[in-house]
């Protein structure tokens, strides 16, 4: 019986996992989440609820999750992944900007006062139709219909008598879609990440046995997916468009991804910058610098040296088709 007592207590691997549902349209969060009927309102809610072995299941809506999924330090064990069942869903950076903050400066020029940007946040405008505002490359050159983001806030012009919190504009004052730091033994399928500031996918620190599947990382400021430092993580079957770079793993992660497409990405396709990385049946191409480029990376916040072989950058490449540009 003491035994019993200790096996239940730490966790088993004979115990059955569950499923936590969550519904962003008719959930609650005073509720348990046992049942579709009895679901959680909000990811955080969900999320806290599972543990080592669980999945939680998202409901897809009519509406984007307003919300990011932010894993900390939580996580599964080998055997038991805690499980994203995203059958659909998509999470959205955006927010709202009420129209009362907008600071008239005179010429149709309208300021929104916030500190948001910093660091590889690269916030931006969205019209209500979903398509960004054209971003104006400095602040003394913003056109008729252009924004320009610093870390003041924004500028937008528009034409004689608009007024930018009529229009229904809107911010991505989100930083990242999906964020994992330190948290290994996870399982996400079937999401997307849009309009997040930073990236759609973002993992950091030594997080392993990550594996993705169906994913979409779309219309975000920095990456569509990412990892970081010593990450080691899987995808199988990914969309990553119009981000400013499709995928970028960096330091001395070791990524591994199959049949993904990288397309349509301002910067470049695909970024591998040190660690070792394979791709297999990806389709890359008409992404505005290089589609796919491989460069060292020291690490030294690793404690790396230019002779460890996670520093070089190495990639494997097999059964794949890279168009357009270079």
């Amino acid at each position: 019986l003491a035994v019993l007592a200790v096996v239940l207590a730490t966790g088993s691997p004979w115990l059955a996992a569950r499923t936590v549902y969550v519904n962003h349209e008719s959930g609650d969060d005073a509720r348990d989440g046992v049942s579709p009927e009895a679901a959680v309102q909000t990811l955080s809610r969900g999320l806290g609820l599972c543990a080592a072995g669980d999945t939680l299941s998202l409901s897809p809506g009519k509406e984007p999750y307003y919300e990011n999924l932010v894993f900390g330090s939580r996580g599964g064990r080998p055997g038991r992944p805690i499980v994203i069942e995203g059958n659909g869903a998509v999470l959205s950076g955006l927010r709202p900007m009420p129209a009362e903050a907008w600071q008239d400066r005179g010429d149709g020029l309208w300021f929104y006062p916030t500190s948001f940007q910093r660091g590889s946040l690269r916030p931006f405008l969205v019209r209500p139709d979903g398509t960004p505002v054209p971003r104006a490359a400095r602040a003394d050159a913003v056109g008729v219909g252009e924004a320009h983001w610093n870390n003041q806030g924004v500028l937008w012009r528009g034409r004689p008598g608009e007024h930018p919190g009529e229009l229904g504009l809107r911010g991505t004052l989100c930083d990242a879609g999906v964020a994992i730091s330190g948290a290994s033994h996870i399982t996400i399928r079937n999401l997307t990440c849009e309009h997040f500031a930073n990236d759609g996918y973002n993992i950091h620190g030594h997080s392993q046995g990550l594996f993705f599947e169906a994913i979409v990382g779309r219309h975000n400021g920095d990456d569509g997916f990412s990892i970081h430092e010593d990450v080691g993580a899987t995808v199988h079957g990914g969309w990553f468009h119009n981000n400013t770079y499709g995928i970028q793993d960096v330091n001395h992660s070791r990524s591994t991804y199959v049949g993904v497409r990288v397309e349509a990405n301002q910067a470049h396709g695909v970024h591998f910058n040190g660690g070792v990385h394979s791709l297999s049946d990806a389709l890359i191409r008409d992404n505005g610098l290089d589609q796919l480029r491989v460069d060292p990376d020291r690490a030294t916040h690793l404690g790396g040296t230019p002779e460890l072989p996670f520093a070089a950058g190495t990639t494997y490449v097999r059964n794949s088709v890279i168009l357009g540009g270079r």
